[in-house]
């Protein structure tokens, strides 16, 4: 739950916390790293038709991403769960303590650049555009790896969003010193209410079941990472609106943003470029099919860039990146 409700939000110093929090962070490691006691669900009630259909041999990824455990893993049938550190819930407080003020819902602004304080976020994705009564049961993408170099009160992402009113979920990569306290490549989930190499083996889905449930499905075998229940939701109760494919930075006023996928813009080449390929949604029949009617956004161009190409060997492709720099926001 902590890793879920975390994400792509910074705080910029620290404060001395008081008994009352240390007790209450106590409180909340017990609960959270309790042993395992059973499985309660282990598959999605339904597919999207489609889904197992690529069977994609590119010599794109000469450098598999590679996920495992040392000592051969767990048994069958259990799943690895990272257990949650008092450093991890003090991050978190301070982490949410900036969010009081913060919109979460770029379409009600008109703008994704989110102000905090002195913190801003900026965008260079690939969108959805909106279109009366459309609504998505999905989303997807492979999505190429990478170790962009960020500051300790900063952090840049390439992910998938899926969003309807003010929820959403967001599936990629992130490299976040302000949450994790390292500059490594991690895969993350956020829900709101390392080396260069490429995931030629990944495909990210946020997935929503008969049930109303919305899984994460990862990987050719198309492996059931979680779900989210349809209980937690009220805009995504009722399917997504929005998706949305790209990088995302965000950084403190008065230093240079960071740099976002490789560092540099997109040149045109998925051997040198950022990117997202592949991108598909779900429609509400349940068929899986390429992104149509997509738009490119950029919150600064001279920083960073997006390109949109439809027709390509590697399907509807998005690359995205940039170098950041000092951002006027």
């Amino acid at each position: 739950m902590c890793s879920l409700l975390l994400g792509n939000n910074g705080v910029e110093g620290s404060r001395k916390l008081s008994r009352e929090e240390e007790l209450d962070l106590e409180k909340q490691l017990k609960l959270l790293n309790k042993p395992a006691v059973k499985t309660i669900r282990m598959r999605p009630a339904s597919h999207p038709k489609s889904l197992s259909r690529d069977k994609d041999s590119s010599t794109v990824g000469k450098q598999p991403l590679n996920i495992g455990l040392k000592g051969g893993g767990c048994p069958v049938g259990t799943v690895p769960i990272r257990r949650t550190t008092k450093d991890d819930l003090i991050r978190a407080k301070l982490f949410s303590e900036r969010l009081d003020s913060l919109d979460t819902n770029p379409l009600a602004t008109g703008t994704s650049a989110f102000h905090v304080s002195s913190f801003y976020y900026d965008y260079a994705i690939v969108r959805t555009k909106s279109i009366a009564n459309r609504k998505f049961k999905g989303a997807g993408a492979k999505i190429s790896i990478y170790n962009p170099r960020v500051q300790p009160l900063q952090l840049s992402s390439a992910q998938i969003k899926i969003q309807n009113g003010g929820d959403s979920i967001q599936v990629g990569w992130t490299v976040n010193p302000i949450l994790y306290g390292d500059n490594r490549t991690r895969l993350f989930t956020f829900l709101n209410v390392s080396s260069i190499g490429y995931a030629d083996n990944m495909f990210l889905y946020a997935i929503e079941d008969y049930s109303g449930t919305w899984w994460l499905v990862m990987g050719r075998d198309n492996t059931k990472i979680g779900f989210w229940p349809q209980s937690i939701f009220s805009g995504l109760a009722d399917l997504g609106t929005y998706v949305e494919w790209g990088g995302e930075v965000a950084s403190v006023q008065g230093i240079p943003s960071p740099e976002m996928g490789t560092g540099d813009f997109p040149t045109g080449d998925t051997k040198f470029d950022a990117f997202c390929r592949d991108i598909v949604v779900v429609n509400e029949f349940n068929y899986t099919v390429r992104a149509t009617y997509t738009e490119r956004f950029s919150d600064d161009p001279n920083y960073y860039q997006v390109q949109d190409k439809r027709f390509t060997d590697f399907g509807h492709l998005v690359l995205f990146g940039g170098f950041g720099g000092i951002i006027a926001h």
